[in-house]
Formats: C-alpha cells, sequence, structure tokens
C-alpha cells in the first residue's frame, strides 16, 4: 500500500512539474503565465491553495496545468492534493473549418486519486466580447475504470474590474459534475479577489445547496 501511495505521490507531482517548470518560460517562441491562489474553505474552516498556469509553444502547441493542495476540516496542514496537466495540439492551422479544435491528452492525479491519462479534443471559442469559452471530451483514459469525461470551461469579463468564470466537469460513466464558480474582483495589475463555489455530485438542486464557499486572492506572475 505504502509503495501504491508514493506512486500515486509521484505521478500527482507530475502535473506540477509539467506546468510549473515551463511557465517562466517566456522566449520568442512560449508565453508563460502564472497565478498562486491561497484561499480558505469557509464550511470546513480548513485552507487550500491552487498553483494554475499554462504556456503557448508558437502557434500549435499549449500546455496548461494546476494542482490543488487541501487541508483536513479545521486545519491550515496541506497535506493532500489533485493536480491535473494537460498538453493540446492545435489543428487550426491545417484548414480555416477546424480552427478552435485541437487534439488534447490530460494527466489526473493525487494523493487520493488513481493516476490516470485522458485523450480527446478540445474546442476554443468566443460567444460575445469579453468572452472564452472551452468545450473538451475526453471520450478515452487508461485506467479503465474512470470513463469518459465531458468538459466545459467559460470565462466572461463583466467591467475592467470585474469578472466571472465556470468550470463544468462530466463523468459520464457515475453520471456525475464538478462545479466551479467564481467570481473574481482585480485590485491591482497582478492581484484578485475572489469567490467561489465549488461542488460534486449528481446534477440535481443538492449540487448546488451543498457548494463548498470559498474565499481567497488570486496572484499573478
Amino acid at each position: 500500500m505504502e509503495a501504491k501511495t508514493n506512486n500515486r505521490m509521484r505521478g500527482g507531482l507530475l502535473a506540477t512539474l509539467l506546468g510549473v517548470a515551463t511557465f517562466g518560460c517566456k522566449g520568442t517562441e512560449s508565453k508563460g503565465w502564472l497565478n498562486v491562489q491561497p484561499a480558505y474553505k469557509l464550511d470546513s474552516k480548513s485552507s487550500t491553495v491552487r498553483l494554475e498556469g499554462g504556456n503557448n509553444f508558437g502557434n500549435r502547441v499549449n500546455l496548461y496545468s494546476f494542482v490543488d493542495f487541501y487541508a483536513p476540516e479545521n486545519s491550515t496542514d496541506l497535506d493532500t492534493f489533485y493536480g491535473e496537466a494537460r498538453i493540446d495540439y492545435s489543428l487550426g492551422g491545417l484548414s480555416s473549418k477546424l480552427d478552435g479544435l485541437s487534439l488534447a491528452t490530460e494527466y489526473n492525479g493525487g494523493s487520493d486519486n488513481e493516476d490516470l491519462v485522458r485523450v480527446g479534443v478540445k474546442y476554443d471559442t468566443s460567444l460575445l466580447a469579453g468572452n472564452y469559452l472551452s468545450l473538451r471530451a475526453f471520450p478515452f483514459e487508461t485506467s479503465g475504470e474512470n470513463g469518459p469525461k465531458l468538459g466545459l470551461f467559460t470565462t466572461q469579463q463583466i467591467t475592467d474590474r470585474i469578472s466571472a468564470q465556470l468550470l463544468v466537469n462530466n463523468y459520464t460513466d457515475i453520471n456525475k459534475f464538478y462545479v466551479e464558480g467564481e467570481l473574481d474582483f482585480r485590485v491591482g495589475d497582478t492581484a484578485n479577489l475572489f469567490v467561489q463555489g465549488r461542488s460534486f455530485g449528481e446534477f440535481d438542486e443538492e449540487l448546488f445547496k451543498n457548494a463548498t464557499p470559498v474565499i481567497g486572492i488570486k496572484l499573478t506572475f
């Protein structure tokens, strides 16, 4: 059991290493970004920290990664984590009909999760001014147990200082959803205050009633 746990921890750290190791690379062929989000979960009175970032390499290859660190209830001891790393290859340059479409490979893993790799597609577009919309479909995964994953991520600039974002992931085999909504308030060139709601479960009213409220600050580098 200990060896298996250690393997998971090493695999989970891969999400961090793949992302953070490249975020600072800002040469002529790449554009990296990184933010750190220390936060507080109001219902469990516990700390959480997210490291998130990405990098664009030329016009075709994009890397995105995040890792969440969690503390148990009534604690600030960040003793568990979950991370994802995704690499996309844009097909837009092959034909105008493929604009926004990418092939995608995604790693998922953490201290309490089995490591796996998902393979699928991603489509990026914009619905209106100040909007970004990304649709993801991962029909294949390596564990053979977790099943397909469908995802939606969107951001909307509301004013110069206020923006909102929404993430919805559907794990189709178990018919459960992870939903994360966020409202950001810019307080400086590199700092945002944010309010989040995070929830996991079946898509019904309980999913929203039982959402975990999170408040924090997002520092961008």
